[in-house]
């Protein structure tokens, strides 16, 4: 999914961006940052047409990332590259033993991440909706559902996007999120977060949330701000914000 806003955006970028050999490379980079987020905009529920403008939105100013990226690009240090670059792929092709053990490896990994993907296999008792989006520092957070399944676990689904083309400060993830009951109890979690670089999907797993609590709270944040979530725990219940 493209659209002339987008390329428009992408633009402005590049023209602060003198080193034209790099041009090509930053568009594609920055175009699929920007689907990424994009679909997971609308996989939040959010419009098409308001996802289009809120991915611009999102990711930053266009002339304040332009030149940024003109400083990490600038014709010296990419001649450089790229005299590098090629390099590189000459002594690749020298060695063509080496790429092919790079790539079985990198099969061989992806093959066991996926082997290792749990299926949970329980009765889900409902799954209550949460819309709950916040930016830190040059991170999207977006908490999206929490499930809760018959054998009394829940399972609480959010994902992070990080801009990588934002310079400012950088906001460091970790175990974000900490999980509360109305009387404060705090539960321990299993995670479990397929990662991208840019973009993850997190899922934490409670076992045996009591029944009789009739709320959860999700608190998360870094060591500036901490903001607050309670879940209504009940079926078709509401969240609030705090």
């Amino acid at each position: 999914m493209r659209s002339p806003e987008w390329e428009k955006y992408v633009k402005d970028i590049l023209s602060h961006v003198k080193f034209k050999y790099d041009h090509k490379y930053i568009y594609s980079e920055i175009m699929e940052h920007m689907e990424d987020l994009y679909n997971n905009l609308v996989n939040e529920g959010i419009d098409e047409n308001e996802a289009i403008k809120l991915t611009v939105e999102y990711m930053g100013d266009s002339e304040e990332i332009g030149k940024a990226l003109n400083k990490e690009h600038n014709p010296f240090v990419g001649w450089i590259y790229r005299i590098l670059k090629y390099s590189a792929m000459l002594l690749i092709f020298l060695n063509i033993s080496t790429v092919f053990i790079f790539i079985f490896s990198s099969i061989n990994n992806f093959v066991t991440v996926n082997e290792n993907v749990e299926k949970y296999g329980q009765k889900i008792e409902f799954i209550q909706e949460i819309d709950e989006k916040r930016k830190i520092d040059n991170t999207y957070i977006f908490l999206d559902k929490i499930v809760r399944y018959d054998n009394g676990d829940i399972k609480i689904l959010y994902s992070l996007f990080k801009n990588p083309f934002s310079y400012g400060t950088k906001f460091t993830n970790g175990d974000i999120l900490k999980i509360y009951d109305e009387n404060n109890n705090e539960y321990i979690f299993r995670r479990r977060s397929p990662n991208k670089k840019y973009y993850s999907y997190y899922e934490y797993t409670v076992d045996n949330f009591p029944k009789n609590e009739e709320k959860l709270i999700i608190k998360y944040g870094d060591r500036k701000e901490e903001y607050t979530v309670e879940i209504s725990m009940k079926k078709g219940g509401i969240y609030e914000q705090k």
